[in-house]
């Protein structure tokens, strides 16, 4: 993947300090808080891990993200954001 900096996959709020070890904690994996849009322009990268370097990009991805009925391996498959979307890292066995 292009992922700035190759991070681990993110376990999202399950990872959180106060929310880890907990019951709850399975039910919160890959979930993320959203940032503001606040001089949202000047931001990129976007998305949690910085996949998207356009606003454009990532308008697409949410436009999109539920529909698409392919799945790519990951972000460098040329079919990426065209016709399919990879399986949250997250949600990988």
């Amino acid at each position: 993947m292009n992922i700035p900096g190759n991070p681990p996959p993110d376990p999202g709020l399950a990872g959180h300090p106060l929310i880890a070890g907990q019951p709850m904690a399975a039910n919160e994996r890959g979930k993320h808080k959203v940032m503001g849009l606040r001089n949202i322009a000047i931001t990129a990268p976007y998305g949690h891990n910085g996949v998207f370097r356009t606003l454009e990009q990532i308008v697409h991805f949410y436009n999109t993200r539920d529909t698409k009925p392919e799945v790519c391996t990951d972000n460098n498959d040329p079919r990426f954001g065209k016709t399919c979307w990879p399986v949250p890292r997250s949600a990988r066995t």
